[in-house]
Protein backbone atom coordinates (compact mmCIF):
# COMPACT_ATOMS: atom_id res chain seq x y z
CA UNK A 1 0.00 0.00 0.00
CA UNK A 2 2.98 2.18 0.72
CA UNK A 3 4.00 1.89 -2.65
CA UNK A 4 0.85 2.85 -4.37
CA UNK A 5 0.75 5.88 -2.02
CA UNK A 6 4.66 6.97 -4.03
CA UNK A 7 3.29 6.30 -7.47
CA UNK A 8 0.31 8.27 -7.82
CA UNK A 9 2.09 12.03 -7.13
CA UNK A 10 5.08 10.81 -9.66
CA UNK A 11 2.39 10.06 -12.71
CA UNK A 12 0.41 13.54 -11.74
CA UNK A 13 3.49 15.40 -11.87
CA UNK A 14 4.62 13.65 -15.31
CA UNK A 15 1.10 13.96 -16.97
CA UNK A 16 1.32 17.74 -15.99
CA UNK A 17 4.37 18.41 -17.23
CA UNK A 18 3.08 16.49 -20.81
CA UNK A 19 0.03 18.45 -20.45
CA UNK A 20 2.29 21.57 -19.96
CA UNK A 21 4.66 20.84 -23.05
CA UNK A 22 1.41 20.07 -25.66
CA UNK A 23 -0.57 23.17 -24.19
CA UNK A 24 3.27 24.87 -24.88
CA UNK A 25 3.45 23.25 -28.86
CA UNK A 26 -0.34 24.28 -29.38
CA UNK A 27 0.45 27.61 -28.49
CA UNK A 28 3.53 28.33 -30.35
CA UNK A 29 2.27 26.42 -33.50
CA UNK A 30 -1.16 29.00 -32.90
CA UNK A 31 1.18 31.74 -32.80
CA UNK A 32 3.45 31.22 -36.00
CA UNK A 33 -0.10 30.10 -37.62
CA UNK A 34 -1.52 33.25 -36.95
CA UNK A 35 1.84 35.26 -37.45
CA UNK A 36 1.65 33.69 -40.99
CA UNK A 37 -1.94 34.62 -41.41
CA UNK A 38 -1.38 37.89 -40.04
CA UNK A 39 1.65 38.30 -42.60
CA UNK A 40 -0.01 37.07 -45.41
CA UNK A 41 -2.82 39.84 -44.94
CA UNK A 42 -0.49 42.10 -45.20
CA UNK A 43 1.16 41.36 -48.05
CA UNK A 44 -2.28 41.34 -49.50
CA UNK A 45 -3.17 44.46 -48.33
CA UNK A 46 -0.18 46.02 -49.18
CA UNK A 47 0.00 44.75 -52.70
CA UNK A 48 -3.83 45.66 -53.28
CA UNK A 49 -2.49 49.29 -51.94
CA UNK A 50 0.71 49.84 -54.15
CA UNK A 51 -1.41 48.73 -57.22
CA UNK A 52 -3.87 51.13 -56.36
CA UNK A 53 -1.29 53.89 -55.63
CA UNK A 54 0.15 52.85 -59.07
CA UNK A 55 -2.83 53.49 -60.52
CA UNK A 56 -3.74 56.78 -59.14
CA UNK A 57 0.37 57.58 -60.63
CA UNK A 58 -0.33 56.25 -64.03
CA UNK A 59 -3.57 58.42 -63.83
CA UNK A 60 -2.03 61.36 -62.67
CA UNK A 61 0.92 61.10 -65.02
CA UNK A 62 -1.78 60.81 -67.94
CA UNK A 63 -3.83 63.65 -66.75
CA UNK A 64 -0.62 65.58 -66.40
CA UNK A 65 0.87 64.53 -70.14
CA UNK A 66 -2.69 65.68 -71.53
CA UNK A 67 -2.77 69.15 -69.83
CA UNK A 68 1.12 69.43 -71.21
CA UNK A 69 0.07 68.67 -74.82
CA UNK A 70 -2.74 70.66 -74.20
CA UNK A 71 -0.70 73.46 -73.24
CA UNK A 72 2.27 72.46 -75.76
CA UNK A 73 -0.40 72.91 -78.48
CA UNK A 74 -1.60 76.22 -77.53
CA UNK A 75 1.96 77.96 -77.15
CA UNK A 76 2.75 76.52 -80.54
CA UNK A 77 -0.24 78.15 -82.02
CA UNK A 78 0.68 81.33 -80.63
CA UNK A 79 4.16 81.02 -81.48
CA UNK A 80 2.88 80.28 -85.04
CA UNK A 81 0.89 83.46 -85.19
CA UNK A 82 3.83 85.51 -83.75
CA UNK A 83 5.91 83.57 -86.36
CA UNK A 84 3.40 83.97 -89.23
CA UNK A 85 3.18 87.83 -88.07
CA UNK A 86 6.90 88.19 -88.29
CA UNK A 87 6.86 86.59 -91.46
CA UNK A 88 4.27 88.58 -92.76
CA UNK A 89 5.88 92.23 -91.67
CA UNK A 90 9.18 90.46 -93.18
CA UNK A 91 7.97 90.01 -96.16
CA UNK A 92 7.71 93.63 -96.69
CA UNK A 93 11.04 94.95 -97.90
CA UNK A 94 12.39 98.43 -96.44
CA UNK A 95 10.66 100.54 -98.86
CA UNK A 96 7.32 98.96 -98.86
CA UNK A 97 7.58 99.61 -95.31
CA UNK A 98 8.40 103.24 -95.47
CA UNK A 99 5.92 103.85 -97.99
CA UNK A 100 3.15 102.24 -96.11
CA UNK A 101 3.99 104.48 -93.15
CA UNK A 102 4.85 107.73 -94.90
CA UNK A 103 1.08 107.28 -96.42
CA UNK A 104 -0.19 107.26 -92.92
CA UNK A 105 1.65 109.44 -91.91
CA UNK A 106 0.79 112.19 -94.74
CA UNK A 107 -2.72 111.30 -93.78
CA UNK A 108 -2.25 113.16 -90.83
CA UNK A 109 -0.19 115.67 -92.47
CA UNK A 110 3.03 114.73 -90.99
CA UNK A 111 5.80 113.17 -91.84
CA UNK A 112 7.76 110.42 -89.99
CA UNK A 113 12.07 110.51 -89.69
CA UNK A 114 14.15 107.44 -90.97
CA UNK A 115 17.36 107.27 -88.75
CA UNK A 116 21.14 106.87 -91.03
CA UNK A 117 20.67 103.00 -90.28
CA UNK A 118 17.04 102.57 -92.22
CA UNK A 119 15.54 101.67 -88.77
CA UNK A 120 11.28 102.97 -88.73
CA UNK A 121 9.64 103.58 -85.36
CA UNK A 122 6.38 101.40 -85.17
CA UNK A 123 5.23 102.76 -81.87
CA UNK A 124 1.61 103.53 -82.63
CA UNK A 125 2.44 107.33 -80.99
CA UNK A 126 5.07 107.54 -82.82
CA UNK A 127 4.26 111.21 -84.15
CA UNK A 128 4.40 112.43 -80.14
CA UNK A 129 6.70 115.42 -80.58
CA UNK A 130 9.69 114.75 -78.75
CA UNK A 131 9.41 116.60 -75.57
CA UNK A 132 12.60 116.01 -73.63
CA UNK A 133 14.83 119.03 -75.55
CA UNK A 134 18.35 118.89 -73.99
CA UNK A 135 19.38 121.90 -76.65
CA UNK A 136 19.07 124.53 -73.81
CA UNK A 137 21.81 122.70 -71.70
CA UNK A 138 25.47 123.52 -71.77
CA UNK A 139 26.08 119.70 -71.66
CA UNK A 140 23.11 118.13 -73.01
CA UNK A 141 22.68 114.36 -72.54
CA UNK A 142 22.58 112.33 -75.66
CA UNK A 143 20.19 109.90 -76.39
CA UNK A 144 22.68 107.01 -76.85
CA UNK A 145 19.68 103.54 -76.19
CA UNK A 146 17.47 103.97 -79.23
CA UNK A 147 19.57 103.75 -82.74
CA UNK A 148 15.92 105.84 -84.07
CA UNK A 149 16.88 108.58 -81.78
CA UNK A 150 20.81 108.81 -81.40
CA UNK A 151 20.67 112.47 -82.55
CA UNK A 152 18.32 113.10 -79.83
CA UNK A 153 19.42 115.47 -76.50
CA UNK A 154 17.92 114.78 -73.50
CA UNK A 155 17.19 117.95 -71.11
CA UNK A 156 13.82 119.80 -70.24
CA UNK A 157 13.75 122.32 -72.93
CA UNK A 158 11.33 124.25 -74.69
CA UNK A 159 7.67 124.98 -74.06
CA UNK A 160 6.83 120.96 -74.63
CA UNK A 161 8.73 120.62 -71.50
CA UNK A 162 7.13 123.26 -69.42
CA UNK A 163 4.65 120.84 -66.92
CA UNK A 164 7.69 118.67 -66.51
CA UNK A 165 9.69 121.89 -65.58
CA UNK A 166 6.85 122.26 -63.24
CA UNK A 167 6.84 118.74 -61.49
CA UNK A 168 10.80 118.74 -61.54
CA UNK A 169 10.53 122.20 -59.53
CA UNK A 170 7.44 121.33 -57.00
CA UNK A 171 9.50 118.04 -55.58
CA UNK A 172 12.47 120.31 -55.43
CA UNK A 173 11.07 121.91 -52.28
CA UNK A 174 12.50 118.44 -50.33
CA UNK A 175 15.75 118.99 -51.65
CA UNK A 176 17.41 119.53 -48.11
CA UNK A 177 15.27 116.68 -46.50
CA UNK A 178 15.92 114.19 -49.42
CA UNK A 179 19.02 114.96 -50.90
CA UNK A 180 20.74 111.60 -49.85
CA UNK A 181 18.50 109.04 -51.12
CA UNK A 182 15.49 109.46 -53.35
CA UNK A 183 13.12 106.48 -53.75
CA UNK A 184 10.49 106.89 -56.54
CA UNK A 185 7.35 105.48 -58.85
CA UNK A 186 4.86 106.20 -60.77
CA UNK A 187 1.12 104.47 -60.45
CA UNK A 188 -0.50 106.58 -63.05
CA UNK A 189 -4.54 105.90 -63.75
CA UNK A 190 -7.54 105.69 -61.71
CA UNK A 191 -6.92 101.98 -60.94
CA UNK A 192 -3.11 102.59 -59.37
CA UNK A 193 -3.77 105.41 -58.08
CA UNK A 194 -6.29 103.61 -55.16
CA UNK A 195 -3.15 101.64 -54.37
CA UNK A 196 -1.81 105.21 -53.14
CA UNK A 197 -4.84 105.50 -51.13
CA UNK A 198 -5.54 101.31 -49.70
CA UNK A 199 -3.25 100.71 -46.71
CA UNK A 200 -4.29 97.09 -47.17
CA UNK A 201 -2.31 97.49 -50.85
CA UNK A 202 0.74 99.19 -49.25
CA UNK A 203 1.19 96.84 -46.33
CA UNK A 204 3.90 97.55 -43.76
CA UNK A 205 7.17 97.62 -45.51
CA UNK A 206 7.80 101.69 -46.33
CA UNK A 207 6.10 102.67 -43.77
CA UNK A 208 8.58 100.88 -41.17
CA UNK A 209 11.48 101.94 -43.88
CA UNK A 210 10.12 105.51 -43.73
CA UNK A 211 10.34 104.98 -39.42
CA UNK A 212 13.62 103.48 -39.03
CA UNK A 213 15.70 105.28 -41.68
CA UNK A 214 13.89 108.04 -42.93
CA UNK A 215 13.60 107.30 -46.68
CA UNK A 216 12.13 109.85 -48.51
CA UNK A 217 9.47 107.71 -51.02
CA UNK A 218 8.22 109.35 -53.77
CA UNK A 219 4.40 108.55 -55.91
CA UNK A 220 3.51 110.39 -59.42
CA UNK A 221 0.28 109.63 -59.23
CA UNK A 222 -3.38 111.12 -60.84
CA UNK A 223 -5.72 112.48 -59.04
CA UNK A 224 -9.34 111.26 -60.50
CA UNK A 225 -11.22 111.77 -57.59
CA UNK A 226 -9.43 115.21 -56.49
CA UNK A 227 -8.97 114.26 -52.89
CA UNK A 228 -5.46 116.71 -52.56
CA UNK A 229 -3.99 113.99 -50.86
CA UNK A 230 -0.10 114.39 -50.36
CA UNK A 231 0.75 111.17 -48.52
CA UNK A 232 0.06 107.55 -49.28
CA UNK A 233 -2.35 106.20 -46.69
CA UNK A 234 0.51 104.91 -44.76
CA UNK A 235 1.78 107.92 -44.64
CA UNK A 236 5.21 106.83 -46.23
CA UNK A 237 5.11 108.08 -49.99
CA UNK A 238 5.01 111.89 -50.84
CA UNK A 239 2.41 112.16 -53.32
CA UNK A 240 3.37 114.12 -56.82
CA UNK A 241 0.01 114.75 -58.16
CA UNK A 242 0.11 114.65 -62.18
CA UNK A 243 -2.30 115.62 -64.99
CA UNK A 244 -2.10 113.02 -67.31
CA UNK A 245 -3.58 115.92 -69.93
CA UNK A 246 -0.13 117.50 -70.04
CA UNK A 247 1.72 114.69 -70.66
CA UNK A 248 2.87 114.40 -74.13
CA UNK A 249 1.50 110.36 -74.75
CA UNK A 250 -2.17 108.93 -74.67
CA UNK A 251 -1.27 105.64 -73.17
CA UNK A 252 -0.62 106.15 -69.75
CA UNK A 253 2.36 103.45 -70.09
CA UNK A 254 4.48 105.32 -72.15
CA UNK A 255 3.76 108.35 -70.27
CA UNK A 256 5.03 106.46 -66.95
CA UNK A 257 8.44 105.43 -68.93
CA UNK A 258 8.92 109.14 -68.75
CA UNK A 259 9.58 109.63 -65.23
CA UNK A 260 10.93 106.17 -64.58
CA UNK A 261 13.74 106.46 -67.23
CA UNK A 262 14.43 110.03 -66.65
CA UNK A 263 15.49 110.54 -62.84
CA UNK A 264 18.25 112.93 -63.14
CA UNK A 265 16.14 115.13 -64.96
CA UNK A 266 13.61 115.04 -62.04
CA UNK A 267 15.66 114.86 -59.32
CA UNK A 268 18.96 116.58 -60.21
CA UNK A 269 20.10 117.53 -56.42
CA UNK A 270 19.56 113.84 -55.25
CA UNK A 271 23.04 111.77 -54.59
CA UNK A 272 21.26 108.62 -55.30
CA UNK A 273 18.07 108.02 -56.76
CA UNK A 274 16.29 104.69 -57.23
CA UNK A 275 13.25 103.39 -59.16
CA UNK A 276 10.84 101.48 -57.87
CA UNK A 277 7.50 100.09 -59.57
CA UNK A 278 4.43 100.52 -57.55
CA UNK A 279 3.26 97.09 -57.78
CA UNK A 280 5.94 95.85 -56.07
CA UNK A 281 4.54 97.65 -52.69
CA UNK A 282 1.73 94.92 -53.16
CA UNK A 283 2.14 92.30 -49.93
CA UNK A 284 -0.46 90.21 -51.26
CA UNK A 285 2.24 89.28 -54.36
CA UNK A 286 4.92 88.51 -51.93
CA UNK A 287 7.34 91.13 -53.68
CA UNK A 288 7.79 93.01 -50.69
CA UNK A 289 10.68 90.69 -49.39
CA UNK A 290 13.20 91.15 -52.08
CA UNK A 291 12.91 94.90 -51.18
CA UNK A 292 15.60 96.31 -49.53
CA UNK A 293 15.03 96.83 -45.14
CA UNK A 294 17.77 99.65 -45.90
CA UNK A 295 18.08 101.54 -49.17
CA UNK A 296 21.36 103.90 -48.87
CA UNK A 297 22.40 100.48 -47.69
CA UNK A 298 21.45 98.65 -50.87
CA UNK A 299 22.94 101.53 -53.05
CA UNK A 300 26.10 101.35 -51.70
CA UNK A 301 26.57 97.63 -52.30
CA UNK A 302 25.58 97.45 -55.58
CA UNK A 303 26.25 100.98 -57.79
CA UNK A 304 28.61 102.65 -55.66
CA UNK A 305 30.38 99.60 -54.51
CA UNK A 306 31.48 99.09 -58.32
CA UNK A 307 31.69 102.55 -59.38
CA UNK A 308 29.24 102.71 -61.74
CA UNK A 309 27.14 105.47 -62.46
CA UNK A 310 23.65 103.29 -62.69
CA UNK A 311 22.11 99.50 -62.23
CA UNK A 312 19.98 98.01 -63.54
CA UNK A 313 17.64 94.62 -62.69
CA UNK A 314 16.97 92.29 -65.59
CA UNK A 315 13.92 89.88 -66.26
CA UNK A 316 14.05 87.42 -63.54
CA UNK A 317 13.45 83.43 -64.36
CA UNK A 318 9.76 83.52 -63.54
CA UNK A 319 7.11 82.70 -64.97
CA UNK A 320 5.30 86.22 -65.46
CA UNK A 321 8.65 86.86 -67.42
CA UNK A 322 9.45 84.02 -69.58
CA UNK A 323 6.49 81.47 -68.66
CA UNK A 324 7.85 78.12 -68.55
CA UNK A 325 11.18 78.84 -70.79
CA UNK A 326 14.26 77.35 -68.58
CA UNK A 327 16.47 80.50 -69.36
CA UNK A 328 15.42 84.16 -69.87
CA UNK A 329 15.56 85.01 -73.37
CA UNK A 330 13.86 87.76 -75.92
CA UNK A 331 11.64 84.97 -77.68
CA UNK A 332 10.33 83.22 -74.22
CA UNK A 333 9.49 86.73 -72.80
CA UNK A 334 7.65 88.07 -75.86
CA UNK A 335 5.84 84.65 -75.99
CA UNK A 336 4.73 85.87 -72.66
CA UNK A 337 3.96 89.24 -73.49
CA UNK A 338 1.43 88.30 -76.35
CA UNK A 339 -0.04 85.63 -74.38
CA UNK A 340 -0.93 88.25 -71.60
CA UNK A 341 -1.85 90.91 -73.91
CA UNK A 342 -4.62 88.11 -74.92
CA UNK A 343 -6.27 88.20 -71.10
CA UNK A 344 -5.23 91.67 -70.84
CA UNK A 345 -5.47 94.15 -73.66
CA UNK A 346 -4.04 96.35 -71.55
CA UNK A 347 -0.70 95.48 -71.62
CA UNK A 348 -0.42 96.70 -75.39
CA UNK A 349 -2.38 99.28 -77.76
CA UNK A 350 -0.92 97.19 -80.44
CA UNK A 351 -0.22 93.91 -80.44
CA UNK A 352 0.49 93.32 -84.16
CA UNK A 353 3.08 96.22 -83.96
CA UNK A 354 4.51 94.08 -80.36
CA UNK A 355 4.81 91.06 -82.36
CA UNK A 356 7.00 93.23 -85.35
CA UNK A 357 9.04 94.65 -82.68
CA UNK A 358 9.85 91.36 -81.23
CA UNK A 359 11.02 90.26 -84.31
CA UNK A 360 13.70 92.52 -84.54
CA UNK A 361 14.70 92.13 -81.49
CA UNK A 362 14.69 88.10 -82.32
CA UNK A 363 17.25 89.03 -85.40
CA UNK A 364 19.43 91.82 -83.49
CA UNK A 365 19.88 89.72 -80.42
CA UNK A 366 19.49 85.91 -81.26
CA UNK A 367 22.22 84.82 -79.32
CA UNK A 368 21.14 86.90 -76.31
CA UNK A 369 20.06 85.20 -73.41
CA UNK A 370 21.07 87.53 -70.36
CA UNK A 371 18.32 89.97 -70.84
Amino acid sequence: MVRKRKIVPTLTRKRSKVFAAIGLIMFVVSFITMSFITLSLYHVVKTDLDQFEQRLRDSQNLYLSEMKNQTQIQDDADLYQFEQKSRDSKNLDLSEMKTQTQIQDDENNQVIQVDDNNQVCLSPERLTPWILDGSCMKKPHLSTFSSTGHHRSCGLCGDDAEYLRKLRDEVAKYKKQCKDMVVYGAALGKKYEMWMRSSKFLGDHSSKVFKNHGTCFFQFVTDAKNSGDLLSADGSQKLIVVDPAKLPYQNNRRNTKIFKLNPGLLFPWADRVIWQDAKLLNPQASYQRFLPSDYILHFNRTVQRFGTCSSFVGLPLHSAAVQKSQSVTLEAHCRTVIAAAKQRPSVSDNLSVLSEQCEMYRKKYSNVTDV
